[in-house]
């Protein structure tokens, strides 16, 4: 599996598991208060948490160990949640606003800060894989996307779009 380099140092993951964490934990007063009540969003934080650290130790020579350490606990929330996400394909800043069906094909590319929502199928055609740009927000349904995207899109059911075009 090919997957891109993003992750220089130690110090840019835990940055970028800050961000990531931020969209789903910042209303939460204790973590005995989010335990209890915000169980769905820690869990898809715990997820986007064990596919960067799988990101960052994938090119490591000895963390063999941490690597599959990560991959079991990524792959236990993966059946839990519904998404199949491979290393390297989104950039930082990801948020997946629920659990449920998101499959992405381990050739695409998704740019920085993109929210993603569940039922989508992100494939690929003779043609090639999807490139999605930055700052994109994709809705959720029945749809495929086979094609390029753009930056700072809106693509929903209806393949409705308000800049760029539809997949």
């Amino acid at each position: 599996m090919k997957s891109r380099k993003q992750f220089d140092s130690k110090q840019s993951v835990k940055d970028c598991i800050a961000i990531e964490r931020g969209f789903y934990l910042t209303q939460l007063k204790s973590p005995l208060v989010g335990y209890l009540f915000a169980r769905p969003a820690r869990k898809i934080s715990d997820y986007l948490f064990h596919l960067r650290m799988m990101e960052y130790y994938s090119g490591k020579k000895f963390s063999k160990v941490s690597y599959y350490w990560h991959y079991f606990f990524k792959t236990r929330l993966s059946y839990k949640l519904g998404f199949q996400i491979p290393c390297g394909t989104c950039g930082i800043g990801l948020k997946l606003c629920h659990y449920g069906s998101v499959v992405i094909n381990g050739e695409a590319t998704i740019g920085n800060y993109c929210k993603i929502y569940p039922g989508l199928i992100i494939g690929s055609t003779p043609q090639g894989v999807p490139q999605i740009g930055d700052n994109v927000w994709i809705g959720g349904g029945k749809n495929s996307w086979q094609g390029h995207g753009r930056e700072q899109c809106y693509y929903s059911t209806q393949y409705s779009c308000n800049k760029g075009y539809p997949g």
